[in-house]
């Protein structure tokens, strides 16, 4: 709006916030200017400045600038900062350009830009200077409404001293959770220590019950600070089921999901009554009273199912489809494994099974135990369901027992029904020749040692998909001082490197803008980069992209798997995973990994090196479909490097963090452990200085307890548990305190009440503000569904993490399950007043549309 009112020799010089900016020009044209504001009655004032700057008048001393800067040594900087002339992050290669600095002195400031992109982060501001220009501006900022903004001086008005002000700003640096350095604080002053609380004094009680000793939490989980403590290896050990292990209650009820063969009628035998067993089939049919078949393919085949079996609910399930069988086609494979999975327990939910139940399934030669075994990769995919069902369901607890069928062996028969009799057993077991095998994690510590030696060599020849991807670049950024040669290959590329100059001009808070100047930077520290574009998923491109880095570079040294689908894409709900979320994933890790493999036949490499995720080891809400892919890159590896002579590895990455979290309620606890870029590319130099391991699990946080965390165990509230948890005065939030108006909204507080361990909860209070995380929202919807017997997602209480949020889900998803005829019922009581307001607004509304809503609002009157 501003630059609009100015004449073509005045300048918006400065954008500090939405009404607050700075015009510069020639002082004539400044004089007429602020008339006109003042004609116009809006506030305006002069600054009091040598120059014009950031205007057209810097013009004369911008080149002697530019030389001056040419003589410096500029470097790029160590810690991150949000650049004045761009409005967002800075980037190496224009820290290290002059003409960036020359720039900065003739061009507007984007402080209200930069504002906004640290809006976008968990972050806390402290102005650092005299006076507390920025911190009024930051407060003017609507995005930063709740962001902590601190002064470190006093105003100039203000008559406090100015070590008051700087020992206050210390003061709620601490109190917001930063680090300070008391030992620097103090370094000059001797002083004796006084116990004192570690919260400031709210006149609130927060006295610490007694609780029994078993019932005491564990520390918090927390990043581990020595880099070498962060590698773990897979391994197996032996282990005997309990000697006091019960035989198989006859009363059990069983839904088995078995196939036609020997094994399947073997496994149906050997176990007691009541027994529903499911085949699959063409469609839906029920064979007779205990025996259905369905569709893999179809999940309303599922949910007749379950319909069908009315108040017969078995408590136990048992999986086999994909023990025996035999399918080539990968799709086919998936519909009675991983796909199956999925199916299976969307129909659970859906169908109101919200009772405790134990999943066990049954599959061959999905995990490497002794070495020898030729893995089945395409059923590996149904690791991922087990994983993550019980996290985001947690009344289901699963577990996977694995035996090679191939071995002929009838003795795990036996060992099959002692684990199904068998409380708390381990998540994964496997058989081999009738002993006992559980999976475990073991740490692999990697102190950091010399480059050499490495699986990388100097000027070696490296092909990286994904490679424009911010995991990519990362990887290709820390092969540059090797002045490697590498091809980066990504499904779009980028422009042509004439326009790359004119694309930074016209267009540099481009994302794509970023990446060419990091590929710059690559460039810069010593390495030859190709831009090349293809899909991994698709072979002849594939073919087509290796034989122009080979035609370009030369015969490959090493080629890394970054490729795949992340972000928003990785993340989706079981309730929200089909098919071609699955197909979606599997794209790149499945279809691609396979294609690289083909492309790269025949051919003497250093090692080829796969991204997979720490989520194929923790699992995580919403990773079912991801996790799945990363288990077959996992096995791939292993079995890759059985069969080839150079290393196939598989690295299971912990969580990176390039940018601030968009969603950091969601995944408060993964942005705890995540990698920066720095620390990625530490890891990445370690593991290529030590002998290469077909996988190796990266976890910053101690594996076992994070493992632990989601370990399946009967959900209750802490009232059922018998001893009440002790209820706290609700603390001061960003939202108003507003109580239930409804039964529900009041019913959904108190559960979560009991939970938090809060009261009283309003219906807007954020249920991530009150100290809410991913566990305790799988407890509470287990609680809602059970209580209310609906089918609502996960995902609503991080879509809509409130009280009322939730409430709203319950009825949208009652009204949409009855019949129509009972909908009216179902509808919420409007009050007099609500109901005048829909009235008033029928003038709004075409005719033909006023006597139906008139209709329907007798219809609710009368239900008042």
């Amino acid at each position: 709006q501003v630059v609009a009112t100015l004449s073509p020799d005045l300048v918006l010089a400065i954008d500090n916030a939405p009404a607050l900016c700075v015009v510069a020009g020639p002082v004539a044209a400044i004089a007429r200017y602020q008339q006109q504001l003042e004609a116009q009655q809006i506030p305006c004032r002069r600054i009091k400045t040598s120059h014009a700057f950031h205007s057209p008048l810097m013009a004369c001393v911008l080149e002697p600038w530019r030389q001056q800067l040419s003589q410096i040594e500029l470097k790029p900087p160590q810690i991150p900062w949000v650049s004045n002339l761009t409005g967002t992050w800075i980037t190496p290669a224009q820290a290290t350009d002059p003409d960036y600095w020359v720039q900065h002195l003739r061009q507007p400031v984007q402080f209200r830009s930069g504002l906004q992109t640290l809006s976008d982060s968990q972050a806390l501001l402290l102005e650092v200077g005299p006076g507390q220009t920025l911190t009024t501006l930051g407060r003017q900022h609507s995005a930063l409404k709740t962001t902590p903004i601190i002064p470190s001086l006093r105003h100039p008005r203000d008559a406090q001293a100015e070590l008051a002000c700087l020992l206050s700003a210390v003061g709620q640096l601490w109190l917001a959770n930063v680090s300070i350095n008391w030992q620097g604080f103090y370094a000059h002053e001797q002083r004796r220590r006084v116990p004192l609380p570690t919260y400031p004094f709210e006149r609130q009680r927060y006295w610490v019950e007694a609780q029994p000793f078993e019932n005491i939490a564990p520390p918090k989980l927390q990043k581990k600070p020595d880099l070498a403590d962060w590698f773990y290896l897979p391994s197996w050990r032996r282990s005997h089921l309990s000697p006091a292990m019960q035989a198989i209650s006859s009363e059990t009820s069983w839904l088995l999901f078995v196939d036609g063969t020997s094994l399947g009628q073997e496994i149906v035998q050997q176990l007691p009554a009541p027994l529903i067993t499911v085949k699959p089939g063409a469609n839906f049919e029920c064979l007779d009273e205990h025996t259905f078949t369905v569709n893999p393919h179809r999940p309303e085949d599922y949910r007749a199912l379950l319909n069908a079996l009315g108040d017969e609910r078995p408590t136990q399930i048992l999986h086999s489809w994909s023990l025996t069988a035999t399918a080539a086609d990968f799709a086919e494979i998936q519909a009675q494994g991983c796909q199956s999975l999925l199916y299976l327990t969307q129909a659970l939910a859906q169908c109101g099974w919200h009772h405790a139940l134990q999943l066990t399934v049954l599959t061959s030669g999905v995990f490497k135990v002794t070495g020898i075994e030729t893995l089945r990769l395409a059923h590996t995919t149904l690791l991922g369901p087990c994983t993550v069902i019980p996290q985001e369901y947690r009344q289901i607890t699963s577990r996977v027992v694995d035996w090679d069928v191939a071995l002929n062996d009838s003795v795990p028969l036996k060992g099959l029904l002692a684990e199904l009799a068998t409380v708390d057993a381990e998540p994964v077991v496997a058989y081999r020749h009738g002993l006992r095998w559980v999976q475990q994690f073991d740490p692999m510590p990697l102190p950091e040692t010399a480059p050499e030696p490495t699986l990388l060599r100097q000027r070696g020849i490296y092909f990286i998909t994904g490679g424009l991807g911010n995991i990519g670049l990362t990887l290709a950024a820390s092969l540059a001082p090797w002045r490697a040669k590498i091809a980066l290959l990504s499904r779009r590329g980028l422009p042509d490197r004439a326009q790359w100059s004119t694309y930074l001009e016209r267009t540099p808070a481009d994302p794509i803008c970023d990446k060419i100047r990091q590929i710059q930077a690559i460039e810069t520290a010593g390495a030859e980069v190709l831009i090349l574009a293809a899909d991994v998923a698709d072979l002849p491109q594939l073919q087509a992209a290796i034989a122009q880095t080979e035609a370009h570079f030369g015969p490959l040294n090493g080629v890394i798997h970054a490729a795949g689908a992340g972000g928003e894409q990785a993340f989706r709900m079981i309730a929200e995973t089909g098919s071609a979320e699955l197909n979606q994933q599997f794209q790149a890790k499945v279809v691609g990994l396979q294609n690289l493999a083909q492309a790269l036949h025949g051919k003497s490499l250093d090692f080829s090196l796969l991204c997979s995720s720490l989520a194929s080891v923790l699992g995580g809400l919403g990773f079912a479909a991801y996790s799945a892919a990363n288990y077959f890159m996992d096995a791939f590896a292993q079995q890759q490097s059985k069969i080839l002579s150079f290393p196939w590895m598989s690295i299971n990455w912990d969580g990176w963090r390039f940018q601030p979290d968009e969603h950091p309620a969601l995944g408060q606890t993964m942005a705890d452990f995540a990698l920066t870029p720095a620390e990625g590319s530490a890891v990445w130099q370690r593991l290529f200085a030590y002998v290469a391991m077909p996988q190796v699990i990266v976890s910053t946080g101690d594996l076992k307890a994070r493992q632990q965390q989601w370990q399946p165990a009967e959900v209750k509230s802490p009232h059922q548990a018998g001893t009440p948890r002790p209820q706290y005065d609700r603390p001061d939030l960003t939202s108003d305190y507003q109580a239930p108006a409804t039964s529900l909204e009041q019913a959904v507080a108190e559960i979560w009440q009991s939970f938090l361990g809060i009261s009283p909860i309003g219906i807007n209070d954020s249920f991530f503000e009150l100290g809410g995380h991913s566990l305790l929202a799988t407890q509470i919807m287990v609680h809602l569904r059970q209580q209310f017997q609906v089918d609502i997602p996960l995902r609503c209480l991080f879509d809509t993490p409130t009280v009322a949020g939730l409430a709203q889900a319950i009825v949208d998803y009652q009204i949409a399950n009855q019949p129509a005829a009972d909908a009216i019922t179902a509808l919420p009581r409007f009050k007099s007043s609500e109901i005048q307001q829909l009235l008033d607004q029928i003038d709004q509304i075409s005719e033909s549309e006023v006597d139906e809503l008139l209709h329907q609002f007798s219809q609710l009157q009368t239900l008042m």
